[in-house]
Order: C-alpha cells, then sequence, then structure tokens
C-alpha cells in the first residue's frame, strides 16, 4: 500500500491498488466492497456479505471531504483507504451508529465496476433488435419494449384490467423471479400502483396474446433501493406474457 495522499484538509486517500484508466463521469455507476469503521468500531463491512455490493451513482460531492471525491477517481480493480476527519462531515451524513466523533471516519473500498446504464442498454437493444428499428418502442419514461409475439385480442387501455405472466432477469440473463410457478400479476392499467413501474408502462402498448421484452431503466425498475436479491440502480429485463385485457365498463 502507497503512502497517504491529502486531497483536501481532512481527507485523505491510501492507493493500494490503482489503474490509472479512465474513471466514471458523473451519473455513472460505481459497485464496491465497503468496510467503513471508526477506530475498532465497524459501522458497515460488505466484504463479508454474499452477493452484495455497495452502488452509487457518481456525483458532485455534497461537502468538502466527501469520499464522492475520490469515488469519482476510480476504476474497475482500484483498491483504496479513505480517511475523513469527522468533524469536517456534516452531521447528518455522520453514521448514527459511531460511539464517537472525534477522530477519522475510515473507507477501505475495493471497486469491483463502473457503468452508464444508458450505454449498456444501448447495447442490448441493439443485441435485441439485431439492426432493425420495427421490433422495437421506446416509451416516454426510457422503457424499451420488444414485441417477440403479438397477440390478436383487445388492445390495452387505461381502465382496463390485465392478467399478465412476468418473468424477471438481470442483464446477464440470471432469472431473479417468475410467476409462472405462482399466480399471474392482475392489475388495473392507470392506477400506478403496480412495482416495477415499467411493467404498466409497458402494459399500456400491448394487446392481449402479446409476449413481450422490457428492457428497464433502474428508474423504472427498484430505483436507488436495494431489494433481495436486486439491487440498487439495477437495469433489469422483464419477459411479460400478457394472458387477459379485460374491457372496462
Amino acid at each position: 500500500m502507497g503512502e497517504p495522499q491529502d486531497l483536501v484538509e481532512g481527507l485523505s486517500v491510501t492507493y493500494e491498488t490503482f489503474y490509472e484508466e479512465d474513471p466514471g463521469q458523473v451519473g455513472d455507476i460505481i459497485e464496491f466492497d465497503l468496510l467503513q469503521k471508526h477506530g475498532e468500531q465497524i459501522v458497515v463491512n460488505t466484504y463479508e456479505i454474499p452477493n452484495y455490493r455497495v452502488r452509487a451513482m457518481l456525483a458532485e460531492p455534497l461537502f468538502e471531504t466527501d469520499y464522492m471525491k475520490v469515488l469519482r477517481l476510480l476504476s474497475p480493480g482500484d483498491s483504496v483507504k479513505i480517511d475523513i476527519a469527522l468533524n469536517t462531515i456534516p452531521q447528518d451524513q455522520i453514521p448514527r451508529e459511531l460511539n464517537s466523533t472525534n477522530g477519522n471516519l475510515t473507507f477501505i473500498i475495493s471497486v469491483r465496476n463502473v457503468w452508464n446504464e444508458e450505454k449498456v442498454i444501448e447495447t442490448m437493444v441493439s443485441n435485441l433488435s439485431d439492426g432493425n428499428p420495427e421490433v422495437w418502442t421506446k416509451t416516454s419514461r426510457g422503457v424499451r419494449i420488444f414485441w417477440d409475439e403479438e397477440g390478436k385480442g383487445p388492445k390495452a387501455a387505461f381502465g382496463d384490467s390485465l392478467s399478465i405472466h412476468v418473468v424477471g432477469k438481470f442483464v446477464s440473463g440470471y432469472t431473479f423471479m417468475s410467476t409462472f410457478e405462482s399466480e399471474p400479476v392482475e392489475f388495473l392499467l392507470g392506477e400506478g400502483i403496480v412495482e416495477p413501474k415499467a411493467w404498466e408502462d409497458a402494459c399500456s402498448l400491448v394487446a392481449e396474446g402479446d409476449k413481450i421484452t422490457v428492457l428497464s431503466p433502474h428508474e423504472m425498475a427498484f430505483g436507488s433501493l436495494d431489494r433481495n436479491p436486486v439491487l440498487k440502480y439495477s437495469t433489469l429485463v422483464f419477459e411479460i406474457d400478457v394472458l387477459k385485457v379485460k374491457k372496462s365498463q
């Protein structure tokens, strides 16, 4: 491990590994393992949690010694130790678990990945459409819909009752949920209460019997919340079979 480097007064970084590759940009998502401690007190340790990592969206620092300043310098494979003087951190940013507010708050970070969600989605669109723009559409909220099979039933409209089966997948292709082994999802189109929001967004354009593949940006899936086994900021894929469109009276 190298020598500590002061970025600003109260914020220092020590590089264990640093590949000096292009770092992420504002709006990109960074995924990393984190050990956060104060002296001997462990606040967070994701290294010991299977299949879990911290994710953050790269942004402008909120205060002078915000560790976001360091995150914006990092790329996959980098490992660093960050020390921040607690007296430089705004009170509402200090972990409530701390036994004391003296000394330093230490972050030990190993970066797993950094990516731009829009570029990930564009690559998936290209792969799924094979260059054919007629097989997919994009909603006003950024959801991409691909028609795998067109049904011959009634078109859905706001106020209609829909029954659908859904398979949820990560961009890697791994399936994390399926309703085919249980009951279909039923909801009233237009109420805005179904989650993820991408389901309703996509189903506003379907007909009974349609089979579609839906690419959902994180904001239309589970957003900035972890929903086991889905980590925050996850781009998701949903395969939807429209079983029934019951027209409103």
